[in-house]
């Protein structure tokens, strides 16, 4: 191996590494269905959490992306919802004026997250005709 090829090893790793820095590793969540007892699926793009009966919370890892949960309990059709990450949409007044030429204000740190409760209502599955 040549020594550019060594060179380039340690550095790859800590690219890789570096990737979410500004991203903190979790936050509770707390899940809310109708009815309650329903079994949930918490995921985002940096891993998954699983409530196991609702009313309940969980430690979500947080992503840089959207959150996606997905419901189901006995008799009732499953129920998902897409939560939009705070990051998707964050243009702080800083950013804006430093583009309208202040430099001297500098971008805050972007701030991602969930909100701290999700709510989902779960239809009923259809009643079977009966002849």
């Amino acid at each position: 191996m040549s020594k550019r090829s060594l060179l380039l090893v340690p550095v790859s790793v800590a690219l890789v590494g570096c990737v979410l820095t500004d991203v903190p590793p979790g936050q509770m969540v707390q899940v809310v269905t109708d009815p309650p007892a329903a079994v949930c699926d918490l995921m985002t793009d940096r891993g998954r959490a699983t409530v196991h009966a609702t009313p309940a919370v969980a430690m979500v890892p947080i992503g840089r992306g959207d959150m996606t949960v997905t419901c189901q309990a006995k008799g009732f059709e499953p129920a998902m919802l897409t939560v939009e990450n705070f990051a998707r949409n964050f243009v702080p007044e800083q950013v804006v004026q430093r583009s309208l030429g202040r430099p001297d204000i500098q971008p805050p740190t972007p701030i991602y997250g969930y909100p701290d409760m999700v709510r989902l209502s779960l239809t009923p599955l259809p009643e079977p005709v009966r002849r």
